[in-house]
């Protein structure tokens, strides 16, 4: 895998600041008090070959999102996780960072929604919102996903004022055709396989590599794996193996995704400690 400073690419992928801020919090800030000093995310972000205006830029974008607040710590000014962005990574770093293997069966959440054409703008949201999630497309008004991530859905449409339309249920698929052809129909599954095979090339290509020699390098190739990864747990939300292909690749990727966090993860985390704990 390769990390191209001048244009901020990881394996052919533009990575642009907001996204290296959001994963240098959901990896490590958020594990090391919540907190980060200015010149400490700086620092960070110029490792992937952002410059200091442009980090700047983004996180002035990110306050007036109410995703970043403006915190001082010891005489030193930083930033702080808002509480609605900490709601926001607590159930998203739970998918990423502690996946669980697929159940081989599952019951279902649904969620209907019915909007008025006066409002016709949340029917997207609301759409848009559930499939970030995971959701797939039954019908028009009808999404569904596996039962594990129904809490994860009631506080993400509450927290962006979209429950107003919508009923979640529970539950079990009785009929009519097979479950698998409801799975087949509702997500893109050639799409999402070939997002998981990317993911499987990146991460062979690192584990088939001798170990990083420096902790700054192990940082890099950690926080690239990670962006290749993170997207996979909301593609592929938990479908059952059950009613998936025989060679679905979930499984495989995440046996990789394990081995690159045992392999990176702690020497990762000494450098960005080392910055992080650096005096001025």
């Amino acid at each position: 895998m390769r990390i191209e400073r001048e244009s901020q690419r990881v394996a052919g992928r533009i990575v642009g600041p907001r996204e290296w801020i959001l994963s240098i919090y959901g990896n490590f800030v958020r594990e090391f008090g919540g907190w980060i000093a200015v010149a400490d995310l700086l620092e960070l972000l110029e490792t992937f070959g952002s410059a200091p205006t442009a980090s700047r830029a983004a996180i002035s974008r990110m306050k007036r999102n109410n995703e970043l607040q403006s915190e001082s710590r010891d005489g030193r000014s930083g930033y702080s996780l808002t509480a609605a962005a900490e709601e926001w990574f607590r159930d998203g770093s739970e998918r990423i960072l502690r996946p669980t293997p697929a159940p081989e069966t599952t019951s279902w959440a649904l969620a209907s929604f019915s909007v008025p054409e006066r409002d016709r703008s949340s029917r997207y949201k609301i759409r848009a919102r559930l499939k970030g999630l995971g959701f797939g497309q039954v019908s028009a008004g009808l999404m569904i996903v596996p039962v594990a991530v129904f809490g994860e859905a009631q506080r993400a449409l509450v927290r962006s004022g979209l429950d107003e339309y919508v009923v979640l249920w529970e539950a079990e698929h009785r009929g009519f055709g097979p479950a698998s052809t409801v799975v087949s129909d509702a997500w893109d599954l050639p799409a999402i396989r070939s997002s998981f095979d990317e993911y499987r090339r990146i991460a062979s290509d690192l584990t088939s590599r001798p170990a990083p020699t420096s902790a700054r390098q192990s940082f890099i190739d950690y926080m690239a794996a990670m962006h290749a990864w993170r997207e996979l747990p909301f593609l592929d939300p938990g479908l059952p193996t059950s009613l998936l292909p025989d060679d679905w690749p979930a499984a495989e990727a995440l046996r990789l995704f394990v081995e690159i966090s045992e392999r990176l993860r702690a020497p990762a985390w000494r450098y960005a400690i080392t910055v992080m704990t650096a005096e001025e």
